[in-house]
């Protein structure tokens, strides 16, 4: 089972990956490591249901050339992505 994210914008007519730059899980801090590359490594996300009322959320952030001009964005999440209820 792989995981990984990633954001891949249209930059004249051509999808152009971007680097993760940082991704901050709301209860477990820094978790660029498990996220940046295709491996066995994840991360989960607990909703309020599974957490005492409190979701959690991961503030991730990609690196970007400077002045570039995108039209559209293709966002991928790969994992293990179950829902539990």
């Amino acid at each position: 089972m792989h995981s990984t994210i990633g954001i891949f914008p249209l930059s004249n007519g051509l999808l152009v990956p971007l680097a993760l730059k940082s991704a901050f899980h709301s209860s477990l801090g820094n978790v660029l490591p498990e996220l940046k590359f295709s491996d066995d490594n994840r991360v989960d996300v607990l909703g309020a249901i599974h957490n005492n009322g409190t979701s959690e959320f991961i503030d991730i952030e990609f690196m970007s050339p400077p002045n570039q001009v995108f039209s559209g964005f293709t966002f991928i999440i790969e994992g293990h992505n179950y829902i539990v209820k």
